[in-house]
């Protein structure tokens, strides 16, 4: 029964609704009111189109699928060992990209 009890605590009810001011308040000092006074929206005209999205997606798939083949190709036609700097200029270079 004392669980019962104390389930109605945490969820009563009825529950009064929270403002947006409420619901996004924060501990944080630095999220203040003086931190996003000078923030302002960007208009329509800078949205991103469906069209624009799928251009650079593309874009990016190319240039990984690129990066991808050309990798493979050097391994896959090494004599001997496989070609082990380019794999490591990869990795360091795929660690300062990301």
């Amino acid at each position: 029964m004392n669980g019962a009890k104390s389930h109605r605590h945490f969820f009563p009810a009825h529950r009064r609704e929270r403002t947006f001011e409420e619901t996004m308040r924060s501990a944080n000092p630095v999220l203040n009111a003086r931190t996003f006074a000078g923030a302002h929206s960007h208009s329509q005209d800078d949205a991103m189109t469906i069209n624009g999205t799928a251009l650079k997606t593309g874009a990016l798939l190319l240039v990984v699928f690129s990066g991808a083949v050309f990798t493979w190709n050097k391994t896959m036609t090494a004599v001997g060992s496989p070609p082990w700097g380019w794999m490591m200029m990869g990795m360091v270079g795929g660690l300062i990209v990301a």
